[in-house]
């Protein structure tokens, strides 16, 4: 197992570790996959289910990712799009005061 792969399965102390999808991967060609699984280190659990009253900390897959900076990427490539397109009409109009032909 690689240190990455050790990295990837980390909770803080006291709290549980979820995620929907891993793979571990294993010196050679082996490999393990894990689909919607939830570790807790050091408890003994009395019972198979897991306490309500404990918190999770998710692998970087399942955090939830900020819709702010799609957003500010689409507004400033529409003010891009814009400002070409008044350059453009600007430089036509010039073109048609100054008397040339046009091709």
């Amino acid at each position: 197992m690689t240190n990455q792969t050790v990295l990837e399965i980390a909770a803080t102390s006291k709290r549980a570790f979820k995620c929907s999808h891993s793979v571990l991967l294993f010196t050679g060609s082996s490999y393990l996959d894990l689909n919607n699984f939830r570790v807790i280190a050091f408890v003994n659990l009395n019972s198979d289910e897991f306490p309500a009253n404990i918190g999770y900390d998710f692998c970087a897959l399942d955090s939830r990712t900020s819709d702010l900076v799609p957003i500010i990427v689409g507004a400033c490539l529409a003010i891009l799009v814009i400002i070409v397109l008044i350059a453009y009409l600007i430089g036509r109009a010039r073109a048609k005061r100054q008397g040339y032909s046009s091709v």
